[in-house]
């Protein structure tokens, strides 16, 4: 890796691009919180989140990873203990 000059990175520069990048990606993490405003289709009123306050449009607002990745585990564990009571209600 090279800096502007040509010369090879130090160890506090390739920390600080490390540091610069982390930053940068909770930056990303915090504006997906707050809220998001836009207009409506519909109406052409402003809105929140991805519902307008005037006529009541709700837009598709994809879930979170996090949550996403919950649903996902518990789904999962339903189906694995599923698969052992079938197995167990079988062998008898």
């Amino acid at each position: 890796m090279n800096n502007e000059n040509g010369q090879k990175k130090t160890e506090d520069e390739k920390k600080n691009t490390v540091n610069t990048e982390k930053t940068t990606e909770k930056g990303q993490k915090n504006d997906q919180t707050q809220p998001r405003k836009g207009r409506c289709p519909k109406c052409g009123s402003e809105t929140e989140n991805g519902k307008c306050p005037v006529c009541g449009y709700k837009q598709y607002v994809p879930m979170d990873t996090k949550k996403l990745f919950r649903i996902r585990l518990i789904l999962g564990a339903i189906l694995i203990a599923g698969l052992i009571i079938w197995l167990i209600v079988t062998q008898s």
